[in-house]
């Protein structure tokens, strides 16, 4: 398993931003694989796009990291996020190869409060999690909690994989086929158990579909991308 993630954020085209930091980034030491993602709908002016905290990006290069995290030193002159695994594993099943990404970041409102961000750890993996996971959404694989070595907010990442490609459509589905699998409707008591928690703060969602290198094939093999 990864010791944890460096996201790196950057704005414009992927290919682009691929052919200025691709190298730069896999000679960063301690970081053993990089893959590249475009952001499926920058600058979302939707429910989604309202709350969000962050900044939006167009281009998002996920950096493993195999050696001590603490040692990590992130690139100067972008945006990064740098998170440990959590210590609760991930949830859902492992299905190649992961062409999509919902990146999802969240804090408690005080994201220093320690209690507060326990308190949700707990809601996102035995409520949040376990609801996506039991509903069997069509394109969904394995959710990874992770959390930012500053703690500060964003606090918490979860990185849902997904193995289609249109990472904006199986993320659609989603509401729907929990409050299905609930027996109820959103907007509901019981949904709203889910879908939120009154300690959350909500700072960015994003869904991202992999860009594959020059002359890959359509489907590579899974080989280190968040390795279980």
């Amino acid at each position: 398993m990864n010791a944890g993630l460096l996201l790196v954020q950057l704005d414009g085209d992927a290919r682009q931003c691929m052919s200025a930091w691709d190298e730069r980034l896999r000679a960063t030491a301690g970081v053993g694989a990089v893959t590249w993602w475009s952001n499926l709908k920058p600058h979302r002016d939707d429910w989604i796009g309202q709350w969000r905290k962050l900044r939006d990006f167009e281009t998002l290069a996920v950096c493993e990291i195999d050696g001590s995290i603490d040692e990590i030193v992130r690139p100067e002159g972008v945006r990064s996020l740098l998170v440990r695994r959590a210590s609760r594993p991930s949830q859902g099943i492992l299905r190649l190869p992961t062409l999509g990404l919902c990146v999802v970041l969240i804090s408690p409102k005080n994201a220093a409060d320690d209690a507060s961000a326990a308190e949700l750890r707990r809601w996102g993996d035995l409520v949040h999690f376990p609801g996506i996971v039991e509903a069997n959404i069509p394109g969904y694989g394995l959710v990874t909690p992770y959390e930012n070595v500053e703690l500060t907010a964003p606090r918490f990442l979860h990185c849902y994989e997904f193995f289609d490609a249109d990472a904006e459509a199986v993320f659609q589905m989603t509401r729907a086929c929990v409050a299905r699998r609930l027996g109820t409707v959103p907007g509901s008591e019981a949904f709203q158990a889910w879908a939120d928690h009154p300690a959350m703060s909500h700072d960015y969602l994003g869904n991202f579909t992999r860009i594959l290198p020059d002359g890959a094939g359509a489907h590579p093999a899974r080989t280190r991308l968040f390795a279980v």
